[in-house]
């Protein structure tokens, strides 16, 4: 596992903090009384991944690791003054991105009234930290970011969030599909909206490719309405087999996750390049898919309760691995129109690029399948079919 730097891990940190960082305070109270507040930055995570606290606070240099084995959990928790005031100084100095920012800033406020007083506590500051913290992490009503507040992303900072929020699965239904998501509370949109964004600019697409996504939901963000007692919720999501294999898979290999996803992580990629060379369309090759997809996620924790599907042998890891290319998926395509006059037009169909040239589908459907390169001249138009997401710059085929 690559190692980070100090400034890699801290934000790895800030993006893992957004998923999973919890800052809280509360009274003691002796005879009915408050007599003091009792401060908190805490992580709390599944047993398995008590090695990640252990690896946070050895970066950090601060906190404590509780395992918490008989509930099948584990903590890290900051609760010095001291150790709390350097923690705060580091998220000033690299600050959070979505409403955990909101709660940070909240806490800090509460924290500097505090311990920042002189002499003992009175009424006036006792009231005014319970109505900090009346407002603070699930108890928040207003989710108005502060003035100029702007998200800028970095890949360990995603890495981080993903590591804490992230989803690599496939469905086993008559067809098998992959996806990355990420789901959030429906307040998180614009931080998913950013995410988006800075996936676009940095994945290396080509313009064309750049276009599909701008005009489709490749890249998608969809909001999910509450049931029940549950919150409305948010998710960005990519299904696309050549988007995951030739950009998303490639990018975050560049980065580490540092939790237990990241063995996730390693199946799924497995997963992508076998059905993206087409090689779930054999029987065997599928079985072999869904067997490995039924060791990730919940499936792999020490606590699962149900039947374990035994992990894949050897032979038949490899066999996935050397998945030969005979039936790959076809390529996404868009379609570039030139006309005489050299105004260019992009669309995603073959019947959208029909209806620009003015002539029937069929008519030029059947002249771009019987033309070897791919390009038609047509009523003073000149029709491209232009692969995209395949990782290299297009071309005309």
């Amino acid at each position: 596992m690559k190692t980070l730097n100090k400034d890699q891990f801290f934000q790895w940190f800030v993006g893992f903090t957004e998923a999973e960082g919890c800052f809280k305070f509360k009274p003691r109270y002796r005879n009915g009384k408050i007599i003091s507040f009792q401060f908190e930055f805490e992580i709390h995570l599944h047993i398995d991944d008590i090695e990640l606290l252990n690896r946070i606070k050895e970066n950090l240099n601060i906190g404590n690791v509780y395992d918490n084995s008989s509930r099948n959990s584990c903590n890290f928790v900051v609760g010095s003054e001291k150790e709390l005031r350097l923690l705060i100084n580091s998220f000033d100095g690299f600050p959070l991105k979505g409403i955990k920012l909101l709660d940070f800033l909240q806490f800090k406020e509460a924290f500097l009234l505090y311990f920042n007083r002189e002499g003992a506590i009175k009424e006036d500051l006792i009231e005014n930290l319970l109505k900090l913290k009346e407002g603070l992490n699930r108890g928040r009503v207003d989710f108005t970011m502060p003035q100029n507040h702007q998200i800028n992303i970095t890949g360990y900072w995603l890495a981080g969030l993903i590591d804490g929020e992230g989803s690599f699965s496939m469905t086993r239904g008559s067809q098998l599909r992959l996806c990355f998501q990420l789901l959030f509370t429906a307040n998180q949109k614009s931080l998913l909206e950013a995410i988006k964004v800075f996936l676009m600019n940095n994945l290396g697409f080509d313009r064309f490719s750049l276009w599909k996504l701008e005009n489709s939901s490749v890249i998608g963000i969809f909001e999910i309405k509450a049931k029940g007692k549950s919150k409305p919720t948010v998710c960005l999501e990519i299904r696309n087999v050549h988007v995951l294999q030739n950009y998303l898979i490639p990018f975050l290999s560049n980065y580490t996750l540092l939790s237990k996803k990241y063995l996730d992580f390693s199946d799924f990629k497995i997963l992508c390049q076998t059905i993206y060379k087409g090689g779930h369309k054999d029987n065997l090759i599928r079985e072999l898919l869904i067997k490995l997809s039924l060791r990730m996620n919940d499936f792999r924790l020490s606590t699962f309760k149900g039947d374990l599907v035994s992990k894949l042998t050897d032979d038949e890891l490899n066999r996935l691995l050397s998945t030969p290319t005979e039936l790959p998926l076809a390529n996404e395509v868009v379609f570039l129109i030139l006309a005489k006059n050299q105004e260019e037009f992009l669309v995603k169909s073959l019947k959208e690029a029909s209806e620009v040239v003015g002539v029937h589908y069929s008519t030029l459907s059947k002249l771009i399948e019987h033309t070897s390169s791919k390009e038609v001249v047509l009523n003073n138009f000149t029709v491209k079919r232009i692969p995209v997401f395949n990782g290299s710059e297009p071309a005309a085929t």
